[in-house]
């Protein structure tokens, strides 16, 4: 910010979040149930380490508030307490509601784990 003819000061915020509860305390978040409802699935891209220049990760949010991560580095991480960190660094690529559906957490846990076993790349995975 700069007042007129005053000098010119520079500010930075890099959260403007408080942790949650459990994370502030270490403790575990709730497990997410098989059966809740996948209700949007959204796709980012942030920078890699590495060799590779980016990668790609999924979010998908339950109809519960749950937030499940899926990407090659964790494969699978349930409400993570970096995720609103993360994404604030990454770029949306497409985003989805599911509402009208019924595919559950469950439906998509089977589906991943096929998805590790062909080893695909970070772009197919995400896809």
């Amino acid at each position: 910010t700069q007042e007129h003819g005053g000098e010119e000061a520079i500010g930075m915020v890099f959260s403007t979040h408080v942790p949650s509860e459990a994370a502030a305390l270490g403790q575990q978040a709730k497990s997410i149930k098989d059966n809740e409802r996948i209700v949007k699935a959204t796709e980012y891209v942030e920078h890699a380490e590495g060799g590779a220049r980016f990668q790609s990760y999924v979010v998908l949010q339950t109809e519960e508030g749950d937030s499940i991560v899926v990407d090659k580095a964790v494969p699978w991480a349930e409400n993570p307490s970096s995720l609103h960190d993360r994404n604030s660094l990454a770029k949306v690529i497409r985003s989805r509601e599911c509402r009208s559906s019924d595919v559950t957490v469950g439906m998509i846990k089977g589906t991943h784990v096929q998805e590790l076993m062909m080893e695909s790349s970070s772009t197919r995975y995400a896809q």
